[in-house]
């Protein structure tokens, strides 16, 4: 007795591919959506900027022009920045960081702006909150760093300093 052979209907390999790469592309734009948009990322700060235009408060311009005007007291070099007592679950403290970091380094370029040492990506906020330590004088030198600028946070009071770094007697 001869047992039959059991036949796949016409065109089901076809669906399936079709479903596995279109399952492939929704994956792929809800990981991109996820990694740009995130609490924290740059991206999501410049969609604060537009929300609250929208709401009618919007972000004024005298606010970046401050910002601006700060990083004058530091007039030549690289810049480290070192943030102490922020909230890395706090949102206004995330805008705060993303202000005084991402700001400079548009502005003063092709000066750089550290936050990090040099060779660790910085994808947002958390990044900064998980990596910012100041370093050694030496690796400030190497890096033409000429100011280290602090950044505290205490219970919601926000204070400064600017420190020169020293160079090297010559």
């Amino acid at each position: 007795m001869d047992t039959p052979e059991i036949q796949q209907p016409q065109g089901t390999t076809d669906r399936l591919r079709r479903r596995v790469g279109v399952a492939i592309a929704v994956a792929a734009a809800v990981i991109t959506t996820w990694a740009v948009f995130r609490p924290g990322a740059y991206p999501w700060y410049l969609l604060r900027i537009a929300a609250s235009h929208v709401a009618g408060n919007p972000v004024k311009p005298d606010k970046l022009l401050a910002i601006d005007d700060f990083y004058q007291r530091c007039p030549t070099g690289n810049i480290y920045l070192v943030f102490r007592g922020f909230d890395s679950d706090n949102i206004a403290d995330q805008y705060f960081v993303a202000q005084y970091y991402y700001r400079p380094t548009y502005t003063l370029y092709p000066r750089r702006v550290f936050v990090c040492l040099e060779n660790t990506p910085i994808s947002g906020t958390d990044a900064i909150f998980r990596h910012n330590q100041p370093p050694t004088t030496a690796w400030l030198r190497a890096h033409d760093v000429h100011y280290v600028v602090f950044f505290t946070n205490e219970g919601g009071h926000r204070r400064f300093a600017v420190e020169a770094v020293p160079r090297d007697a010559d």
